[in-house]
């Protein structure tokens, strides 16, 4: 048999990793709003660029980049995509819109 073939006994656990990343990217957004507030003010706040502010900033955001680039590689720009995208947001909407009542 190949190894691309794809079996059939793969479909559950194919989607069970879908729904952990789709989890995961959920998280990592949450933790981002709920602490935005906090990150305004104590580092877009401050008038200098120091090493420590790059840092956070490499830190903080570079994540989000990686998984950005690692889903458009891994699924391709296909509607899927643009779908899990748009459920992603509405998602962190509506958790944001929920904090901030």
């Amino acid at each position: 048999m190949a190894p691309n073939v794809f079996q059939t006994h793969q479909v559950p656990l194919l989607r069970a990793s879908k729904y952990y990343q789709l989890a995961s990217i959920v998280i990592l957004f949450y933790d981002y709003l709920i602490t935005l507030n906090l990150e305004i003010e104590t580092v877009w706040k401050q008038s200098k660029l120091s090493l420590a502010n790059v840092l956070f900033y490499c830190n903080r955001y570079f994540p989000i980049l990686s998984y950005i680039w690692i889903i458009t590689e891994a699924y391709g720009t296909s509607g899927t995509v643009d779908e899990f995208v748009s459920l992603l947001f509405s998602l962190l909407n509506s958790v944001y819109q929920e904090n901030t009542r």
